[in-house]
This record gives structure tokens, sequence and C-alpha cells, in this order.
């Protein structure tokens, strides 16, 4: 492995944020690249099989990608892990980061809108899905420790409010 990293990113990426936090916290020593996702240079069109940040520049021509890899191969090979020993707790884990991708997902959505009625139409189906999440969210968390984090999952008045507005519609 090279003496230092370099992360290739985007400022707006949460995504890359993913990969940098989990470099900071093992206090690996990295450089970081940002580049312009409208005007992807050749190299990184060569690098990125999915034209996508983050990228993991390991040394050479050795690249990887996608932050979930990237941040695996660092857990794996920089310092103490961060994930548990046990495997089910490592799934759940796991489990739980992929959660947070798809509310990452969801939000991204409605920066990407084209328009205003698309933008309502991805308002429409992220707060749905919300909804699901939170409860798919409660009905994962150990009853007696989470009484805390449920109350604190709890939708909020104007959530409700647009949620029952939306049942209706």
């Amino acid at each position: 492995m090279p003496d230092t990293l370099t992360l290739i990113s985007h400022a707006l990426c949460p995504y890359v944020q993913r990969a940098a936090i989990v470099l900071l916290e093992k206090n690996v020593p990295f450089d970081r690249v940002t580049i312009d996702l409208a005007d992807k240079p050749d190299w990184f069109r060569a690098a990125s099989p999915l034209g996508k940040v983050p990228l993991l520049k390991l040394g050479g021509d050795r690249y990887l990608f996608e932050s979930a890899p990237i941040v695996e191969f660092l857990d794996e090979t920089e310092g103490s892990r961060l994930h548990p020993e046990d495997p089910a707790e490592r799934a759940r884990h796991r489990a739980y980061i992929e959660f947070a991708s798809q509310i990452l997902n969801g939000i991204g959505a409605l920066y990407n809108a084209r328009d205003d009625t698309g933008f309502m139409l991805r308002v429409k189906h992220f707060v749905q899905s919300s909804v699901i999440w939170k409860v798919n969210l409660i009905r994962t968390v150990p009853s007696s420790p989470a009484e805390p984090f449920r109350s604190s999952m709890r939708l909020s008045p104007r959530c409700s409010a647009i949620s029952m507005s939306l049942r209706r519609s």
C-alpha cells in the first residue's frame, strides 16, 4: 500500500464523507482531490466504472470505487476495527449503513428534480418512504435500551400533517 492514499471526491457528496470520516477516525493520512462531476477528467472516467465519487486511489493505477467497499477495505486494513467482532452485530451495523444510504438516496433525489412538479412528486415519495423507514427502524431496535431512541423517531407534527395529507391524495 502507498504511504498516502488519495480520496477522489466532490464537495456535495455525502458518500465521500463516509470514506473521509473513516480515514480520519482511523488516523490514516490521505490526500483529497476534488473533481467537477459536470466536467469529469479523462483519468477519472478511466478509473471510475460508474462515473461516481468516491474513489480511493491505492497507488499506481489501483482504485477502489463505491463508499461501502472503500470503508470495508479501510476497516479491514487500517488500525483497529470499527465494526464489532461478532458477525451478527457486524451484519446489523452494515444493515443500518444501508438504511442510512437509502435515506441519503431519497434526499439526493430531491436535489436532482428537474422542475417543481418533479420535486413535489419526489417529496411525496420521500415522505411516504420515510414513514416506512421509521416504522421498520423502530421494529428492529431492541425494546429495553431503545425507548429514548423510539421517542426521538416519532414523526414531527409537520411531517405527520404532510403524511396524512399524502395518504388522502
